[in-house]
């Protein structure tokens, strides 16, 4: 019987090391997943919500509606759709609190994949990028470039108003928008 008393005070001592050692570890646990948390990952876990977004030193507004794996698509004001490079981000407002990440499916699409989703569409878009911007039609997409016929924003893609065909590197382009 003493020895059953004896048992259980052992037990109930080791449980309540284990609890004070789990307890101590706790908070970095949390630091360190915390440092494995990404942009994109973040960006996941607030599709639906309103953000603003710097880049290229403008603050976009919108509903964020789609993630990809270095890119996010804002629904902003007058239905305009904005494809930003995560690159090209300043800062972030809104995000709140980390969420539990969103479709895994979509964050393998890349900005070339979203990129070349609007060349298809063939719609007229302002592509700024840091330090500058112009308007026209994607033509072609690259592996780490775009192909921008040139033209005005209000006008289609036709041949007597292209003004040229500028190639830009992925890596330079802030964002794009387009309606």
């Amino acid at each position: 019987m003493r020895w059953e008393d004896l048992f259980a005070d052992l037990e109930a001592r080791w449980d309540s090391a284990l609890r004070s050692e789990t307890e101590a570890e706790l908070p970095e646990v949390i630091r360190a997943e915390r440092a494995q948390s990404t942009i994109d990952a973040r960006l996941t876990g607030c599709v639906g919500r309103h953000v603003r977004i710097g880049a290229a030193g403008r603050a976009l507004s919108g509903r964020l509606s789609r993630i990809g794996t270095g890119w996010t698509a804002l629904q902003g004001a007058d239905n305009c759709a904005i494809v930003i490079n995560t690159r090209a981000i300043d800062y972030l407002d809104g995000l709140g609190l980390p969420q539990a990440p969103g479709d895994p499916v979509t964050s393998r699409l890349s900005f070339g994949h979203a990129l070349r989703s609007i060349a298809k569409d063939r719609a007229a878009v302002r592509v700024v990028l840091r330090t500058a911007e112009m308007t026209g039609t994607i033509d072609r997409v690259g592996a780490d470039h775009v192909d921008l016929a040139l033209h005005d924003l209000d006008q289609p893609r036709r041949s007597g108003r292209i003004r040229g065909v500028r190639t830009v590197p992925l890596a330079a382009i802030a964002f794009v928008a387009g309606r």
